[in-house]
């Protein structure tokens, strides 16, 4: 009954507001604080006129909620590049300076990511409104979480195209720079396939991710060609690959890992009737001694980036 008043009251969204989450410890301080304030100890506080105790009651709930809040923090919570868990899709949250920006973001055809997923996600995660959105290609599964997303939050600006040589600068030592494919809408199909998804290379002060959508190895097999034959084969070179295609059996080949040399792969992948990991993937992977990272089975994946590289790798599942 409280649950179908509570509905009723929230009038389809309009009487309610959109707050980005408060810290742990304060909310803690405010319920205890509530709790105490009703309770008969503190009636025969107020009855005795002890302003002085009151004051070290609240101290003591301010000690045991910092205490609390300690226990309770989410270090996926201060990383600057999260690869979201939104099952079968991909979605990597990029933050710099007091920005927020998204590469891809999902999309199932039962439910709203943008709405149920990735909106939760920003408000929990501090964030206002999302700066930058870009879409590696027109999939369902990257790009209608944005779509969604784009209804019920602010989001200032969604790129859906981008074509090599585009830099979007998020500070001094951070960007995102488009490796791929060469051209722009104008020398493309109406439709853009697998092997033209954009592909972005986020620069993090001095780590390097690779996002690379659902490029094929023919897509793979063209960049590196591309650009050994600019004599900048170390281009694509990075710590971290974001692998294509939801580790399909039909990307992240022996030679383009060869060229990426990544420490770290990151498969973002969900519950899927694909068959994606593919078990030739996860093997090729492996026998380059690559780290294997699955939102699937690790659930949402944060880097923690210091002065030296990438200083903490934080998982958070459910």
């Amino acid at each position: 009954l409280l649950i179908k008043a509570n509905g009723l009251m929230n009038l389809k969204g309009y009487s309610s507001i959109d707050v980005i989450s408060p810290p742990s410890g304060i909310m803690i301080f405010v319920i205890v604080a509530m709790l105490f304030g009703c309770s008969e100890f503190a009636d025969l506080i107020r009855i005795r006129k002890s302003k002085e105790y009151f004051v070290k009651c609240f101290a003591v709930i301010a000690v045991i909620s910092l205490l609390f809040s300690m226990f309770t923090i989410q270090p996926i919570s201060h990383d600057q590049i999260v690869f979201v868990d939104v099952g079968q899709g991909a979605c990597t949250h990029i933050r710099s300076g007091g920005l927020d920006v998204m590469i891809d973001g999902g999309g199932a055809r039962d439910r709203s990511v943008g709405e149920k997923t990735l909106k939760p996600y920003l408000l929990k995660n501090g964030a206002r409104n999302l700066d930058l959105a870009l879409a590696t290609h027109e999939d369902m599964d990257h790009i209608k979480g944005l779509e969604e997303l784009r209804e019920c939050f602010k989001v200032k600006d969604l790129v859906i195209w981008s074509a090599a040589g585009e830099v979007f600068r998020l500070g001094d030592d951070v960007a995102i720079e488009t490796l791929w494919p060469i051209g722009g809408p104008d020398t493309q199909d109406d439709k853009q396939e697998n092997d033209e998804s954009s592909v972005f290379m986020i620069h993090y002060k001095g780590v390097k991710v690779l996002v690379t959508g659902d490029l094929g190895e023919d897509g793979e097999r063209d960049m590196i060609k591309f650009y050994e034959s600019q004599g900048r084969p170390d281009k694509i070179r990075a710590d971290v690959l974001n692998v294509g295609h939801h580790g399909s059996k039909h990307s992240t080949s022996d030679e383009f890992l060869e060229a990426v040399r990544p420490r770290f792969a990151v498969i973002q992948v969900g519950r899927n009737n694909y068959g994606h990991p593919s078990k030739e993937t996860l093997e090729r992977l492996e026998a380059h001694g690559i780290q294997i990272l699955r939102n699937d089975r690790d659930g949402a994946i944060g880097l923690r980036i210091g002065k030296a590289g990438i200083k903490a790798i934080h998982l958070m599942i459910g």
